[in-house]
């Protein structure tokens, strides 16, 4: 999912070294690309990295960004390879390094590393605790809030979002809202709340809506679709599915893409409409089958087929 730091990433382009080549009209391109799509990001901050001093605080963002971009996108392997690169250095700025933690985190739980997870999940924590003093930010308390929610402390992390919700109740800022309620979306399903889940969800979405990123659009319609599954509103979910595959497809995100296709063939399932979710299978192309690359999605391509070849 797209971090709410890259607001503050692009905020301090003006302030790069002055060994670093590019100009402001080539910084504003990758900003404007990089709130718009990811894949396109991704090869912009190459240019971004050939065009920066190593190791300066403007490649440092470039690299941070990179590490955002590989995660929604779901990278893995090529995030692990960065991850790793970075984990022992001792060179690296703070707010580079929390993200480094974070992720080796991510990487680290789904390995099944509970106790690397939680280790590094603690150090980010007290990392971006610490830069948070030196430097306040909501947008920083929406990430601590979300290290609290992977630590499993969802009473913490709600109370925190909560008083953000109040305290910037006026405020028109799309894409701090759309992570705030994403957020507390997240707290709701873990909690089991059903109807709160969906609450936050469709805000979330009418939030992600005010933003020009189809990547993050395709998101938001997802993560609806799997809240109105869960509260067992399978017409609504399919509806969700299909604007999340329309976003995923103008976006270019093929995990998202990946999860969205087999999940509505799940939901159409659930709703007895056999025909159509055996034409739906059907049509999914022999490179989409052989590009599945999340091992949840596997699994539940694996179980559709045994299900529709009854």
């Amino acid at each position: 999912m797209r971090r709410v730091f890259i607001f503050l990433f692009f905020n301090f382009f003006c302030l790069s070294s002055y060994a670093d080549s590019l100009n402001n009209d080539e910084l504003k391109n990758i900003e404007a690309t990089c709130q718009q799509s990811s894949p396109q990001c991704l090869a912009y901050l190459e240019i971004g990295l050939n065009g920066s001093q190593p190791h300066s605080r403007q490649w440092f963002r470039f690299k941070q960004l990179r590490l955002f971009n590989l995660f929604d996108l779901q990278k893995l392997p090529q995030l692990k390879q960065e991850v790793n690169y970075w984990l022992f250095a001792d060179n690296m700025p703070p707010n580079f390094a929390v993200y480094v933690y974070i992720y080796h985190a991510k990487l680290s739980s789904a390995d099944g590393l509970s106790n690397e997870s939680t280790t590094y999940l603690n150090k980010a924590t007290n990392l971006l605790n610490d830069i948070n003093i030196k430097s306040f930010s909501p947008l920083r308390l929406i990430e601590i809030a979300n290290l609290q929610i992977s630590l499993k402390s969802y009473s913490q992390a709600k109370q925190t979002l909560l008083q953000l919700e109040e305290k910037f109740s006026q405020r028109d800022y799309p894409n701090f809202k759309k992570e705030l309620y994403a957020n507390l979306g997240h707290i709701s399903w873990h909690q089991k709340d059903h109807k709160q889940h969906v609450f936050y969800r469709i805000k979330s979405l009418e939030w992600s809506l005010k933003t020009p990123n189809k990547q993050q659009i395709a998101v938001a319609y997802n993560n609806l679709a799997f809240a109105y599954k869960n509260d067992k509103q399978y017409n609504k979910a399919e509806i969700s599915y299909l604007q999340s595959i329309k976003y995923a497809k103008l976006a270019l995100d093929d995990r998202t893409l990946e999860s969205t296709s087999l999940n509505l063939i799940k939901v159409l399932l659930l709703q007895k409409k056999l025909t159509q979710a055996r034409d739906t299978f059907e049509k999914l192309s022999e490179s989409f089958v052989e590009d599945i690359q999340l091992k949840r999605n596997k699994k539940l391509y694996e179980k559709l087929k045994v299900q529709l070849a009854k």
